[in-house]
């Protein structure tokens, strides 16, 4: 599938703060793969007028008629770590593994909230977070907490648009 359009936004990011000294920004670029949260591939449909070139007793004309066209829209949670290049390489695997586990955290709060994220996805978002976050804090040594920074966003992307396919009937 080739994705066309991509769109990104941040649902949530860390307190930078060590004690009651705010640090603003991350001076650093270095970050950890996403990881996907959740993910929710849904199939849209549209008609367009296509034209096609008949030809009858000599003379051609391009007629036009409705088709079908479809492509795949994909909504991903995801989550990475943004941390400084200059920590040292032996913190990268504790990151990586309090990473995991505040994905898992956040795919575990989705499934028990997903009555609550259907009716009302703000609150139930929260929670999530919340959740995530919680558990990111929690496994982190105390003395990289105030280094890393946990960002969750979500991600968006479509395939491009193709021609509906007519199913063979049996």
């Amino acid at each position: 599938m080739v994705t066309k359009k991509r769109r990104w936004r941040t649902l949530y990011r860390s307190d930078l703060s060590i004690g009651n000294t705010k640090l603003g920004r991350l001076t650093a670029r270095a970050t950890t793969p996403e990881v996907t949260v959740a993910s929710l591939s849904v199939p849209e449909v549209r008609t367009r007028t296509c034209t096609r070139r008949v030809c009858a007793l000599g003379f051609c004309r391009n007629v036009p008629y409705p088709c079908l066209q479809r492509r795949t829209l994909t909504h991903r949670i995801v989550v990475y770590v943004r941390y400084p290049d200059d920590l040292s390489g032996a913190f990268v695997p504790e990151i990586r593994r309090c990473q995991d586990v505040a994905a898992r955290a956040m795919e575990n709060a989705a499934r028990a909230l997903l009555p609550v994220l259907v009716t009302e996805p703000s609150t139930g978002l929260g929670g999530v977070l919340a959740a995530g976050a919680t558990a990111f804090t929690n496994c982190l040594a105390s003395g990289l907490r105030g280094q890393v920074q946990l960002v969750v966003g979500y991600r968006r992307s479509a395939s491009d648009w193709r021609a509906a396919s007519k199913r063979k009937r049996q």
